[in-house]
């Protein structure tokens, strides 16, 4: 599952640069000469304050973020003023509003999502396990769309809410369609991130993985992010580009061999549906790939 995360963390790691989901490659060296250090604290803070359910006093705040106490005061004040905080009275604890929601309720990725929809909801009704919708932003997959199970043991993610690439089905459908030089500079800001004992942290360890996935199509995350859940997930592909990736997320007690299989296959036809529908292919097109449960199980 998510966590704030210090905006930081993606630009410090590896003096190399960085790919975002539309293409365009930013020069780390660049981006920290021309950061804003109290903005990186301003949006560490807001990071913050999503995490926590309810409103939050300061000293949270201050403790949970390594920020002294203030200047996550003046922070926290100035985001007042300006609408994207709350403070509850009489305690003074602070919350987020929908002021910031407001900022993403029109994004780039309307059109994706609303294109999408369908393909999501047939997934949904056939399985009615989690399905999820999510788009590569630096070194993250960030979820568009969730649609929880009505089973009593669900996994639920908000839109908006984001994982590493590298331990997710997502991510590793996404990246391992990107060009060989997009997923070196990924790949260099390892070793990453241990989110469970099963995580791949290591390049050496991910480049087999990312590289059966673009070989078979799909993605796997077994345990890898998260602890009792696995996960599977496609490429959604414009003109051999992936521009998203739609996945399946089943609690590890419900994922059998037997669901395994008749999921990737679901997802195969879903990005071969994605793929027809793109470039206007019929029918014929389909008969051509092989079947997931031909595929050697992982």
């Amino acid at each position: 599952m998510s966590r704030a995360r210090n905006p930081r963390e993606s630009v410090t790691q590896n003096p190399n640069s960085v790919t975002h989901a539309e293409g365009q490659v930013v020069d780390v060296q660049v981006t920290r000469a021309s950061r804003i250090a109290v903005l990186d604290k301003a949006f560490v803070v807001l990071e913050a304050l999503d995490e926590f359910a309810e409103p939050v006093p300061l000293r949270e705040i201050a403790e949970r973020t390594g920020i002294p106490k203030a200047t996550a005061f003046r922070i926290l004040q100035t985001l007042y003023v300006l609408g994207y905080v709350g403070q509850d009275s009489p305690s003074g604890d602070y919350r987020l509003t929908i002021r910031l929601a407001q900022l993403g309720r029109k994004t780039r990725f309307d059109g994706l999502l609303e294109r999408a929809r369908q393909y999501l909801d047939k997934l949904h009704s056939r399985f009615d396990e989690t399905v999820n919708l999510g788009v590569l932003e630096g070194d993250r997959v960030y979820y568009l769309c969730s649609l929880a199970t009505s089973q009593p043991l669900k996994w639920i993610l908000r839109p908006g809410s984001s994982d590493p690439f590298h331990s997710t089905a997502l991510g590793r459908a996404i990246v391992s369609h990107l060009s060989e030089g997009e997923r070196e500079q990924l790949l260099a800001f390892g070793p990453f991130e241990a989110r469970t004992a099963g995580t791949a942290t290591g390049v050496a360890e991910l480049r087999p993985i990312l590289a059966r996935a673009r070989k078979e199509g799909w993605a796997l995350d077994d345990e890898h992010n998260d602890y009792g859940v696995g996960c599977l997930a496609v490429p959604l592909l414009d003109e051999d580009r992936p521009i998203a990736a739609i996945s399946v997320a089943v609690p590890r007690t419900r994922l059998t061999d037997e669901l395994r299989v008749s999921i990737v296959d679901a997802l195969l036809a879903t990005g071969r549906a994605w793929r027809d529908e793109a470039s206007g292919g019929g029918d014929e097109a389909r008969g051509r790939h092989k079947s997931a449960s031909r595929l050697t199980t992982r």
